[in-house]
């Protein structure tokens, strides 16, 4: 799979961009944490050193995974804000800090971006599709 990934950019769309990167990215990542617990079972280590490891685990990978969905962007960044209104314990804290900042963290395209995507989805400029329309987002994602 590593392989694919830079053909899918060169080759590839977006989609495929981004189902690549999301495979390369999150499998590693989901592994270990799999790794630890086979490991715990197999040591026969106690829960609380298990809870100790994977709370390291936690701290070091909730980072990578905000920055990841900030890079992916749109659906990624609003899956965040979703999980980051969870009640507390449902997901480790550790991850709600990091997803609890892209409520208010995630820096907004620039206008000229937005211009050319409603160019190019409608085909007619901003002007014309919106009646009005502010420069200065209220929100992000």
């Amino acid at each position: 799979i590593v392989a694919l990934v830079p053909l899918a950019y060169t080759f590839g769309g977006v989609w495929t961009r981004k189902c690549l990167s999301n495979t390369y990215f999150i499998g590693p990542l989901l592994w270990r944490y799999v790794a630890a617990d086979i490991w715990a079972k197999h040591t026969k280590m106690s829960p609380l050193a298990l809870n100790i490891h994977f709370e390291q685990l936690h701290e070091k990978y909730a980072p990578v995974l905000f920055k990841h969905m900030v890079d992916q962007g749109g659906l990624y960044v609003k899956f965040g804000q979703f999980l980051s209104i969870f009640p507390d314990g449902v997901i480790p804290k550790a991850y709600m800090d990091q997803f609890q900042k892209l409520q208010k963290e995630v820096t907004p395209l620039p206008i000229e971006e937005v211009r050319e995507l409603v160019k190019s989805s409608y085909g007619r400029p901003l002007e014309e599709v919106f009646s009005s329309f502010d420069a200065k987002p209220i929100g992000t994602a």
